[in-house]
């Protein structure tokens, strides 16, 4: 819903993702459900999926956990959400939660972090969805983007990718 005047930045993946469809000819209507602080639960709930789904897209990029934190539900709610996204005739892409630093300020630790972003990969790989492995990139001992731990999902100090973190 943002206007075209409007101070809003165009980083992050699915800004990416719609440019790369757009340069293959695809036009894309961008439309962002995302909702600032809410969980999985909330975006299962049948009022905020039904309108989502009664949009009629063709794509869903979903994620979700970074407010859930470790907890079963949000395997078993991002389950629902693929399948009914799917009955509806989408196709959808997972992604998983961004790192955040090992911080007094931090959302969650390492261990909490690897455990949320399993249950996110589990629910992508039975569910039947793709599942974009970016936390591969920042995963502790194997990937890295060059920055240091610290400043993952700094912006905030917090749990948002700052715009460098988010162009790498």
């Amino acid at each position: 819903g943002s206007s075209p005047s409007s101070n809003h930045l165009l980083i992050g993946w699915n800004w990416k993702l719609k440019a790369f469809l757009e340069q293959k000819g695809i036009t894309v209507k961008y439309l962002n459900y995302g909702i600032s602080g809410t969980t999985s639960t909330d975006g299962v709930a049948p009022t905020r999926l039904g309108y989502v789904l009664s949009a009629g897209g063709n794509l869903m990029v979903l994620c979700f956990g970074m407010n859930d934190g470790v907890t079963n539900a949000l395997y078993t709610n991002l389950v629902s959400i693929i399948t009914q996204a799917k009955a509806a005739g989408m196709d959808v892409i997972v992604m998983p939660v961004p790192r955040t630093p090992d911080t007094v300020n931090s959302r969650f630790g390492e261990a909490d972090w690897l455990t949320v972003n399993r249950y996110v990969y589990l629910a992508a790989r039975d569910a039947g969805a793709a599942y974009v492995p970016a936390d591969w990139l920042v995963r502790p001992g194997v990937g890295g983007l060059g920055i240091a731990d610290s400043s993952y999902c700094n912006a905030n100090l917090r749990n948002h990718p700052g715009g460098y973190e988010m162009s790498l």
